[in-house]
């Protein structure tokens, strides 16, 4: 429990490749309870994968699913063709995740 409260008291700003490499990269791949996502627009993300190839970010979201993490992702607008197309290939393992339409501006990771 002291390991989580330090976690919580603990405040870093991070831009740009930062929220990349620490938020994309590193910590939602290593999630293990829950993951909530809050984006203004769905993208065809590929990411790298432990730092050898680039990869759907819906590979990373599949990943979690398959060990029992819960995924949760808000969007303001309907996704591409793109990331429709990745969201197909992954179909089966996505059919559990949480996903809300909300036509609002939001912005938030």
């Amino acid at each position: 429990m002291n390991k989580l409260c330090d976690r919580l008291n603990t405040v870093e700003l991070i831009t740009n490749r930062q929220i990349y490499e620490k938020v994309i990269c590193e910590a939602i791949p290593s999630a293990s309870l829950f993951v909530w996502l809050a984006t203004s627009d769905l993208k065809d993300l590929y990411v790298e994968k432990r730092r050898k190839k680039m990869v759907p970010f819906l590979e990373i979201i599949a990943d979690l699913l398959k060990k029992g993490v819960k995924v949760r992702l808000i969007h303001a607008k309907q996704p591409g063709p793109a990331f429709r197309t990745d969201f197909d290939r992954y179909q089966s393992w996505l059919k559990d995740w949480n996903g809300c339409f909300a036509p609002v501006y939001i912005s938030s990771l």
